[in-house]
């Protein structure tokens, strides 16, 4: 039967004397039933639909009439039918309705939440659909329009009602909708009509979205966010820096050479709309503008190159955005303007410029930017001094004119101690004062600073600095050191004569006073004025300072404490007289003071200091107790040199210990830096525990055993119980009491060994049985209390042989996983490989105790993942087991624990320890761990096959080794074959299998060489080497140094492990070398990529040697990089007429990457040195080109170098 034809259907829908719910009934009737037929139905209706909406006035409808059309059509858009059919479209005039109503019900939404959602669900499933998309984008005015309304929405939803799920699902619909956009406005034929619409309707609101996606509460949530966050950035770059918007651009900024004939409205527009953004009255349209503009900078530098249209593009763009930021208000400009300065720098903007006009805008600009940063300074933040600190990377002549009026600033800040901005600005100053040889210059300056600033408390430099001024000293020649202190005392001595005079300054005396004692202090702690390079005559020297900084500082201020009772005064008695006695030590040490100098008589423990230290045992901690622990260990160690014991020293120093006693909850905020100058009343009690820490042997033979074990015990507990954070380069109690548990002291002497394992199990054992008291109680749960207690006695081993102490009800109870990772963590620091056999197996069974409590931790614990510590213990276990010199005492432990252990380990998991409970529980001595070894005559017999083999027997023997090497173990195993066949010589047939399988051998290493691992890069760059060294000229020699270059090219060197780059470095160095020695002539034709690859060792020399917080080993292994870079040099130096027109290109690199760093003094010695022979190699003409070539900062850079060139090492024909 057919279905019938409604023909009046339509007629209906349009009869107004019909109410509208009527009607939309009607429509929806007609949607879903098959009984009603019009010619194009579904399209008829939508069209109906969409058609109330956009002609509301024309149907007289009200608002209760809209919502229930936006219902109607949600659900309509909802049904499959909608969904699958492809004919059915929706006209683009829905644009400028959807984003009326998102406008309309976005500004009610507390009331008009449900209609809001009807209209978004609507957006939503047109956007989904390319076909409908397209309709809609057909008119992109009103398609910006709608998008323009939805971010308007979001940014309201994000701010206000962020994780509601009306924000969520306004966020799903921008990232649908922001690929439609972009697409559109890409194919669009008029950019400028685009960049209008974009300014006018799109620009704040990205901005915005664009700065809440980069807060706290969005930043990381979720990938979805950051496909946002980039797809809002794009369609900004795209349409404002579209590469049509170019000559636009040039005539705005005036940097155009000819006419374009076109006035850049649209752009100018552009340059409106910011500035009315910075100055608009809802702050946070203003901040999210002035957070874009640096990106907007940083990517117009990126996109726009410049060109022969004028090099002064980019830093007019800069100067034309900073003129805009110079007019916002005053406390939002600083982060923008450090951004766009650190633009300026990473962009090397200033370098572009060559007309004169450009050149003085540039200095008009760069010297107009510390007056304004100075109108700031009463807003010292982050963004303040990080300014400060891009404006010295830019032109630090422009810095230098000012320092002392800026340290002057910085030094009078309000906070306690220097942010970590300060810290940088700091750090570089003294950087580049350093590298100019000025050193002393800038200590004058800093402490005319000092002396002009208000002394409202006394300046904390940061520890950056403090490492970097120590550094920088301990290379200064003794004479500049002598003359700095100097100074110092001087500026001591003023203070102390301001402070006897009555006045109303004396406290700010005092602070200035503190600081310069500190700097005093720290520069007598690191000189080197003492040891057995120091002169006879300078040494004198040396000893007169000290005697008169003696009588003329420490003596005053001893007397100044008499008088007043300052407590200041007392800590800076005790500071220099600190570092005074440190220093005369040394002279003593290295012979330079004899009994009979007059600096021998001054007394070191005189009356006045023992007053001090009295006077501090006395009070409470306060801070200044670190300072007397320093001064009594100094004590302590120096009576200990000459042969004799200060137990007085020791007595007063445990004394102030037993203060310092930590308490669960009062030290676990605290952190440290580790400066003696910084530490005060929350943190005296760490320092004085890392003073023990480091003093630990020295304290041993004043402790009775009861009371090392009780020392112990405290330092175990702490460490398991400290809740501290971890911060980089800071000291917590955690921290602190495992590096005493990892103190190699301690297991040096037997009777600290077994108080520190007995300790670690008594407490580890105690916390965990309360534990399992508080979860799960039963009559035997003090069963675990007394396991620990038997741990802690000389026989503990006797009381595991029964079996009712390992008991199944003894481990009923379940600990904490966050407190079974402490334990693992403490056991991790201790030394295992140095206990003893009776304190491996008291620790084998403490380890199987805790490891049976885990068994009925709660897998939801939020604190870990008990599958993950399960393994952790099983590991430790393992190696414990393994440590074992003799399981004779295990056997006696009563098999039961080991057959508890063994059921709780996975079968496929730790078959070595099951192996090893297998045996204990059956009382037999495990087997040893095999180890392979190779046969000494392996290769031997390889190569004596290989000489008598066939050809076509050779041919699979070198096709079997090149697929090895595409597996990294074969690879290992196959490097001595390899060899071996390298240095055979072959003829005939087996030649040019030989020759054959060397050029497959190099193509495959280029894959090999970009592997990080280290064995794989040296043991392939080892068998380059013995190819280059061997097969000198038995192949095509220019081919194989391609090959040899390319692979060096590809190996990602700062990728690899810090401890195994030095390896790396000196095999890279190998092949550079061979193939200079043994193929010269070939390496001649590839000289640009052989120096790419010596550039490639320079920088990383550089880097790897530039200053930062700790040296340790790594500065010595950048030291032997440096030594085989001399080397190369060296080599390269012999090459003299080849290398010439290239060498100034490695003196080039060299100057611009030593402007953006700061290296070791001995490592840039050793580097300086080897540039001093590719000087040897260039001729006049390079090293003109060099003066010509490089800025105005590296000129001066290389002139430095240059004259140390020719003063010390270029020969001039005299001696």
């Amino acid at each position: 039967m057919s279905a019938p034809i409604c023909t009046g259907l339509y007629l209906k829908l349009k009869d107004r004397k019909l109410s509208c719910n009527n009607r939309l009934k009607l429509a929806r009737y007609a949607w879903k039933s098959r009984s009603v037929y019009i010619p194009n139905k579904e399209q008829v209706l939508v069209d109906w639909i969409t058609g109330l909406l956009v002609n509301k006035k024309k149907f007289e409808l009200d608002e209760n009439d809209v919502t229930g059309v936006w219902r109607t059509l949600f659900d309509v858009f909802q049904t499959t039918k909608f969904s699958k059919s492809i004919n059915i479209n929706v006209k683009n005039s829905i644009n400028v309705v959807l984003a009326e109503y998102v406008s309309k019900y976005s500004a009610n939404v507390e009331t008009d939440k449900e209609h809001l959602v009807s209209v978004l669900g609507c957006c939503r499933i047109l956007f989904s659909s390319d076909h409908r998309c397209s309709m809609l984008t057909a008119k992109l005015d009103t398609f910006i329009g709608l998008a323009s309304a939805l971010l308007y929405t979001a940014t309201y939803q994000i701010k206000n009602n962020y994780g509601s799920s009306l924000c969520d699902e306004l966020l799903g619909i921008l990232l649908i909708m922001f690929p439609k956009l972009l697409q559109s406005t890409a194919d669009h034929l008029n950019q400028k009509q685009v960049l209008t619409w974009v300014t006018e309707k799109l620009l704040e609101p990205c901005t915005r979205l664009r700065f809440l996606l980069k807060g706290d509460q969005l930043n990381g949530q979720s990938d979805a966010h950051k496909d946002l966050a980039k797809l809002n950035q794009d369609l900004l770059n795209d349409t404002l820096l579209h590469k049509e918007h170019v000559s636009a651009y040039l005539t705005l900024l005036g940097v155009a050479n000819k006419n374009t004939g076109y006035f850049p409205k649209q752009v100018d527009n552009l340059m409106v709309a910011f500035k009315k953004s910075m100055h608009s009255a809802d702050m946070s349209d203003c901040v999210a503008c002035l957070d874009f503009i640096p990106a907007y900078l940083e990517e117009f530098v990126r996109r726009y190159v410049s060109d022969e249209e004028g090099l002064a593009f980019h830093f007019k763009m800069l100067l034309h955005l900073w003129q805009l930021l110079a007019a916002a208000d005053t406390k939002l400009q600083l982060k923008p303007m450090r951004e766009m300065l650190h633009v300026a720098a990473t962009h090397n903007l200033l370098a572009q410029l060559r007309d004169e006009l450009s050149v003085t805008e540039q200095q008009d600009w760069i010297h107009g930017i510390l007056p304004m940063l100075m109108k700031h300074s009463c807003i010292r933040t982050e963004d303040w001094y990080m300014c400060l600190l891009s404006l010295l990377n830019l032109d630090h002549t422009v810095i230098e004119t000012q320092i002392v009026n800026i340290l002057q600033e910085c030094v009078q800040a309000d906070a306690e101690s220097c942010c970590v901005g300060a810290t940088e600005f700091f750090s570089s100053v003294l950087d580049i004062y350093a590298r100019m040889r000025k050193l002393d210059k800038f200590l004058k300056k800093l402490l005319t600073a000092v002396r002009m600033s208000k002394g409202e408390r006394a300046w904390l430099f940061g520890q950056s600095f403090m490492q970097r001024l120590g550094s920088h000293v301990t290379q200064l020649p003794p004479a500049i050191v002598l003359e700095m202190l100097g100074c110092l005392k001087e500026e001591l001595v003023g203070y102390i004569t301001a402070m006897q005079k009555p006045s109303l300054e004396v406290e700010a005396h005092c602070n200035k006073m503190q600081t310069v004692a500190n700097l005093c202090c720290h520069v007598l702690l690191h000189a080197k004025l003492a040891d057995c390079l120091v002169p006879a005559l300078m040494a004198e020297r040396v000893k007169l300072l000290l005697a008169d900084l003696h009588e003329a500082v420490i003596q005053k201020l001893y007397a100044l404490y008499t008088q007043q009772e300052v407590k200041e005064v007392r800590n800076i008695s005790l500071l220099l007289f600190y570092a005074w006695k440190e220093l005369k030590a040394m002279l003593e040490h290295y012979g330079k003071l004899k009994p009979g100098d007059f600096l021998s008589s001054i007394s070191d423990e005189d009356e006045t200091l023992t007053t001090l230290i009295e006077h501090n045992s006395q009070s409470q901690l306060d801070g200044s107790e670190y300072i007397v622990g320093l001064v009594l260990v100094q004590s302590m160690r120096l009576a200990l040199v000459a042969g004799r014991e200060n137990i007085e020293a020791g007595n007063v120093f445990l004394e102030l210990l037993a203060k310092a006693t930590p308490v669960p909850g009062r030290l676990d905020d605290a952190n440290w830096d580790g400066q003696i100058y910084t530490v005060n009343e929350a943190t005296v009690g760490l320092a004085l525990w890392k003073l023990f820490g480091d003093s630990l042997l020295l304290e041993v033979s004043l402790l009775s055993a009861e009371k090392l074990k009780q020392m112990l015990s405290t330092i175990i507990s702490a460490a398991l119980s400290s809740q501290s954070k971890e911060l980089d380069g800071e000291l917590s109690m955690y921290k602190i009491m495992t590096d005493i548990i990892g103190n190699s002291n301690l297991y040096e002497i037997s009777s600290l060994q077994d108080s520190l394992t007995t300790a670690i199990w008594e407490i580890a054992l105690q916390q965990a049985s309360h534990a399992s008291a508080k979860t799960k109680r039963s009559k035997k749960s003090d069963s675990f209390f007394d396991l620990y207690l038997a741990l802690g006695k000389p026989d503990f081993i006797k009381h595991f042989c029964n079996p009712d102490m390992l008991s199944d009800e003894v481990f009923l109870g379940s600990i904490s996983l966050h407190f079974a990772e402490k334990v693992i963590k403490v056991l991790e620091r201790v030394h295992l490989e140095l206990l003893s056999t009776s304190n491996l197996v008291r620790c084998a069974i403490g380890i199987s105790a805790m490891f049976l409590s885990l068994q009925n931790a709660a897998e939801n614990d939020s604190v870990g993942d008990l599958a993950s510590v399960k393994s952790s213990y099983c590991s430790l276990l393992e190696k414990v087991l393994d440590l074992s010199q003799s399981y004779a005492l295990l056997m006696e432990v009563d098999g039961s624990l080991w057959n508890k252990v063994k059921q709780l380990i996975p079968a496929d998991e730790n078959k070595r320890l099951l192996v090893i409970l297998d045996c204990l529980e059956e009382k037999r001595v495990p087997p040893p761990i095999k180890k392979h070894k190779k046969t000494g005559n392996e290769l031997h017999q390889f190569a004596e096959h290989i000489t008598t083999c066939s050809s076509g027997e050779l041919q699979k023997i070198a096709e079997t080794l090149l697929r090895q090497m595409e597996e990294k173990d074969l690879f290992l195993k196959s490097v001595g074959h390899l060899e071996t066949l390298f240095s055979i010589d072959f003829f005939g047939d087996k030649q040019r299998i030989s020759e054959s399988l060397l050029t497959c051998f190099f193509i495959k290493s280029q894959q090999l060489c970009k592997s990080t691992d280290a064995q794989l890069l040296v043991s392939c760059l080892h068998l380059q080497v013995v190819a280059l060294r061997l097969t000198k000229g038995l192949f095509e020699t220019d081919k194989s140094s391609i090959l040899c270059l390319h692979s060096l090219i590809m190996i990602p060197l700062e990728e690899v492990s810090p401890v195994e780059q030095t390896e790396v470095f000196g095999a890279i160095y190998g092949v550079l070398r061979e193939m200079l020695l043994s193929h010269a002539e070939a390496t001649y034709h590839v000289i640009p990529s052989y120096v790419h690859c010596v550039k490639k060792l320079m920088l990383f020399v550089m880097h790897a040697g530039r200053q930062k917080q700790d040296e340790g080993k790594v500065v010595v292994d950048v030291l032997t990089c440096a030594s085989n870079f001399d080397r190369l040099c060296s080599v390269i130096a012999l090459h003299k007429v080849d290398f010439k027109k290239v060498a100034p290109y490695i003196i080039a690199d060299y100057v611009t990457e030593l402007q953006k760093l700061t290296m070791y003094p001995h490592i840039k010695k050793v580097v300086v040195r080897s540039l001093y022979r590719v000087l040897d190699v260039c001729d006049e003409h390079g090293v003109a080109l060099l003066n010509t070539v490089l800025g105005p900062s590296g000129g001066l850079v290389f002139q430095s170098l240059y004259a140390e060139y020719t003063k010390y090492h270029k020969y001039d024909g005299e001696t």
